[in-house]
Parts: C-alpha cells; structure tokens; sequence
C-alpha cells in the first residue's frame, strides 16, 4: 500500500512548494501537522507535542510535521488552516534538536529519516524544518511524555481507546527486528582501534527468532583495519565489497537486546583524519520484512555518535 505521508514529505522539496499548499487553503489533516515555533529551541512544551505526534503518527499510517508554518481555524469547517510561514531561526540546529528527541521519546524506538531543512536563500540560517514519521510495522508506539498511545483524529491527536489498543498488540504477527549501537559499550584504545558491539533491539511483542546480520562497510577504503568478532567475512563472494555476516540461534524478545557480535575498525591517517565510518547493516528473521539501514558513525575524540542516513524495507 503506498504511503501517503512519504509522498507528501518527498514533495515538500522547497518553499515554493509549501507556499503553494496555504495558497491552496490546505488544512492539516490525518498525514499532516503543522507548528510555528517562536525560537529555534524545542522546548518542554514542544516536545511533549513531538512525542504525541511521533506516536499518533506512527500508529495511524504516518504523517509530517511542519515546523515553521502557522494555522488559523477556520470559522465554519473547524479545521486548522495553513496561514502563512513563519521562518525559524538556525533552522538547521532545530533540526538536529528534533531528530536527537525523537528516539527517546518515544517506545518502542522510532527510526526515522533526518529531517529536511527549506531556506528561502540558499545558504540562509532562517528555513522551515520538515520531520516524517514512518508507519509502525511493529507494536503500537506510545509517547515515553505522558506514556500514552496517541492514534491521528482527523487533524487532532487523540490517546487511542483501549479496545483498539489491545486488537493492535494482540495483532502482531512479526518480529521487529533493529541494530542498535550503544555508545557506552563502545571504547577506543590508545592506538585508535575502536571496539564497537553491535545489539539487535526487537520492537514487538513476536519472538525474533533465526536472525542474520549483514554488514557492508560502504566506505572501507577509509579504514586502515576491520577485524570482525563473530560475523564471518564474505567479502569473497560480494566482489569489490567489504562484507560480514553474522547469525543468531539465539531468541530475541522485546526488552531484552542480544549482542549479535562485534567489530574492531582503525581509521586511515592522512593530512585529515578520517573520523566517518559509513555502514549498512542489513537484518534477516523468521517471519520479519527484512529490513537495511544506512548509518554514518563518527569516530573522533570528543565522542562516539551513529546517524541514520537511509532506512528501508528490502521487499
């Protein structure tokens, strides 16, 4: 089925057409919501509104925030009317604000692509930020803020009733299957080797079972040495690529995340260093929609950081 409110985030692609949307009188509505923010600082305020939105969103289809946009109510109809923008401030650092929150308020965690960024003038501060919240393939999601499952009303949110709560949890067929990299098991020794697990996180109540991780290091010619623990090198048989393999007998249940294995990488020297790693991390599991990441992790000395840069279904 296609997905409205990825059609319509791929559409939003300048100002131009954002303009043309409040010429049109469009209103916000079950894939759209729009917020005028008074500062570049996602706020208390805003971001209890982001976590209703993330989980309203996500568990009605998908939807889009635009942030920079004002509504009016409209006197007969009721609904919110887009009315003018209202550029925000370093929009690019809002950006960066809303895309770091976005995975700790809500659960279970939501991947989603960086939020796009619209100037008037190119190379301009001031801009519109545009956020897409995916569908859930998995468990229903609820906001970690109130901890409540919001559902999209219409052009409202709403804390969704418990009869369809239940039918949505009691209707999970499939895993969920997702790489996460927690940055606190990841360490860095004096001769700039790098140590990073890698865990699998199982976003639905359905047993994740007969699991294969793929890792391809997009950019291996940056690093100086890949010394896999556990995944097995199949570069071989993936000519001109960097390839390693992993699989897991072991069940992974919501909750509880599994160590899938571990790899060892340093970074080549040059008149720059190279501090980018870029890897795909692919995930196979009985009875789960494989799914490919595309993440760039940054490796410098004030930290350890992972971006996901592309996420997608293989089929």
């Amino acid at each position: 089925m296609a997905d409205a409110a990825r059609s319509l985030f791929d559409s939003l692609a300048d100002f131009s057409r954002v303009q043309e949307l409040i010429d049109n009188g469009e209103a916000e509505g079950p894939q759209l919501e729009c917020k005028s923010p008074g500062a570049p600082q996602l706020s208390r305020e805003l971001k209890a509104k982001l976590g209703e939105a993330v989980s309203g969103f996500a568990n009605t289809g998908g939807g889009v925030i635009v942030w920079g946009v004002s509504t009016t109510k409209h006197a007969h109809s009721g609904l919110d009317v887009l009315t003018q923008i209202e550029p925000i401030g370093n929009c690019k650092s809002f950006a960066q604000q809303v895309d770091r929150s976005i995975p700790t308020i809500a659960y279970p965690t939501m991947q989603v692509p960086t939020s796009k960024t619209l100037h008037y003038v190119e190379g301009e501060s001031r801009g519109i930020v545009i956020t897409y919240i995916p569908p859930t393939s998995g468990d229903p999601v609820q906001s970690l803020i109130d901890r409540k499952f919001h559902f999209r009303n219409g052009d409202e949110f709403a804390e969704m009733p418990y009869e369809i709560l239940k039918r949505m949890f009691t209707g999970v067929a499939a895993p969920d299957l997702a790489p996460v990299f927690n940055a606190d098991l990841v360490t860095v020794n004096s001769a700039g080797v790098w140590k990073i697990p890698i865990l699998l996180e199982n976003r639905s109540s359905a047993v994740g079972e007969d699991a294969r991780v793929l890792l391809t290091f997009l950019n291996a010619e940056a690093c100086a040495r890949i010394t896999p623990r556990v995944f097995r090198d199949v570069s071989a048989v993936n000519p001109g690529q960097r390839v390693f393999i992993a699989g897991v007998s072991h069940p992974i249940y919501r909750g509880l995340n599994f160590v899938a294995g571990e790899f060892r990488v340093s970074m080549r020297k040059g008149k720059l260093p190279r501090r980018v790693l870029n890897l795909r991390v692919k995930i196979f599991s009985n009875k789960m929609r494989a799914h490919s990441w595309d993440m760039a992790i940054q490796l410098a000395k004030k930290g350890f950081s992972v971006r996901s840069v592309r996420d997608e279904y293989l089929y």
